[in-house]
């Protein structure tokens, strides 16, 4: 646990969280106002001067268990050959990814891990507008764009259909 000013903590989560149970667990916690949940850490925030109990709060989590979807993607965004081409989409699409955590923009789910063989850095410079329902790829993640927006990361394809409201742990399959 670290102390973010008087009022707020960063947890770090272990490996396999359920994330969904994770979030719910702690905004339920007696005496906590809020928390979000990043890769592998929460912050939980709560009255100033009045920190919650979470000293000797043992995760009471077990693996991820959300929702799983399943999105069909048009495998053709200008960047596909530069990350690897079709036999970094077959390798991407060979497995789902779980929902980490929501952010940057609304609705866009950061879906990771993805393996090292097929982590790309963030493009030198972003593009300044990237379309509604583009898949993109930087580091271990991947996403698409749920609206209009500037983008940094590598764009590898188009989803077809409307994107769900996900959720930490869900799990999501592309292909």
């Amino acid at each position: 646990m670290i102390p973010l000013g008087d009022s707020a903590l960063r947890l770090s989560l272990p490996d396999g969280v359920d994330r969904a149970a994770a979030l719910r667990g702690l905004l339920a916690w007696p005496g906590v106002s809020d928390a979000v949940l990043a890769d592998d850490t929460a912050a939980v925030w709560f009255e100033p001067g009045r920190p919650p109990a979470l000293a000797s709060w043992v995760w009471p989590f077990g693996p991820a268990s959300g929702a799983l979807h399943a999105l069909a993607v048009r495998w053709d965004g200008p960047d596909l050959a530069e990350v690897g081409g079709d036999a970094w989409r077959e390798a991407a699409c060979a497995r789902s990814l779980e929902v980490k955590f929501l952010g940057f923009f609304p609705g866009f789910a950061y879906l990771g891990d993805l393996p090292e063989a097929l982590r790309r850095a963030r493009r030198p410079t972003p593009r300044t507008r990237i379309p509604r329902g583009a898949v993109a790829t930087a580091g271990p993640y991947l996403g698409s764009y749920p609206g209009n927006t500037p983008g940094g990361w590598s764009w590898v394809g188009n989803l077809q259909g409307d994107l769900p409201q996900f959720r930490p742990g869900d799990r999501v399959r592309w292909c």
